[in-house]
């Protein structure tokens, strides 16, 4: 029998934040020793608040995460067409800030499973996960003011991503 794959995919759309979150996962799976935090670990004290960023390697990061989308979104539409109908449901990191309960909602009727109200209602009223950083990165790089003069000197099409809060 051939399968019938339903196929999503959660995508940052912000290039430079993706980095900056993939330099940051870098200090917390050292310090943490995991992925993924829920706001009531220990090890969250230890954490930085605040980041100094490597120009280098901030846009090697910038590099390396494009390239890995790529290749994801590319997978995605192999096996969606492969194993399924062909379609591919892309769920935005940027959209579910502005629109949780909407989006989840959309998920559920591309899957053709209506998530039920109370489950949209948890939604509304808690996190999964636990935040770490500014969305404004003024206040997390310690070294934003260089990072923008990279960008506006090397970069510009980066520099609205950089600003977007």
């Amino acid at each position: 029998a051939v399968p019938d794959l339903a196929v999503g995919m959660l995508v940052r759309t912000n290039a430079v934040k993706r980095a900056i979150s993939s330099i940051a996962a870098s200090y917390q799976r050292k310090i943490c020793h995991s992925k993924k935090l829920h706001g009531d670990e220990k090890c969250i004290k230890r954490l930085p608040k605040t980041l100094t960023l490597d120009p280098a390697e901030l846009m090697n990061a910038i590099r390396d995460s494009e390239r890995s989308r790529a290749i994801v979104t590319e997978s995605a539409a192999k096996l969606a067409s492969q194993h399924g109908d062909g379609r591919i449901f892309c769920l935005t990191y940027e959209g579910m800030q502005l629109d949780l309960v909407g989006k989840m909602k959309d998920l559920g009727d591309y899957l053709g499973a209506t998530i039920d109200p109370e489950s949209i209602a948890k939604l509304e009223e808690e996190s999964v996960s636990y935040k770490r950083g500014s969305d404004d990165l003024r206040q997390y790089i310690d070294n934003y003011e260089e990072i923008r003069a990279m960008f506006e000197k090397e970069n510009t099409c980066l520099l609205d991503q950089l600003e977007a809060t």
